[in-house]
């Protein structure tokens, strides 16, 4: 997703065995990724660094629900579906 100051990418490569998490924006900025599986269980909290990309392997068939904050705030929510 794209909005005026931050750029927020979520995707799976072709075997769905890794999610790549990656963020941009201003200078120096540093995200917060929370990523959750069915029922709100927590998965994966991790700080994603301007234009970096974080990763998870080998993520579990199913849907995870995400949220990436800047500064407390929330700038991008969704979910993504692992096959």
């Amino acid at each position: 997703n794209n909005n005026k100051k931050h750029t927020v990418n979520i995707y799976t490569n072709a075997s769905h065995k890794v999610l790549f998490f990656s963020a941009s924006g201003e200078e120096g900025r540093t995200y917060q990724l929370f990523l959750f599986r069915e029922k709100g269980k927590l998965v994966k909290q991790s700080k994603i660094r301007n234009r970096e990309t974080t990763v998870v392997s080998k993520p579990e068939k199913g849907n995870y629900y995400f949220e990436v904050f800047s500064d407390d705030i929330r700038i991008e929510s969704g979910t993504i579906l692992v096959l």
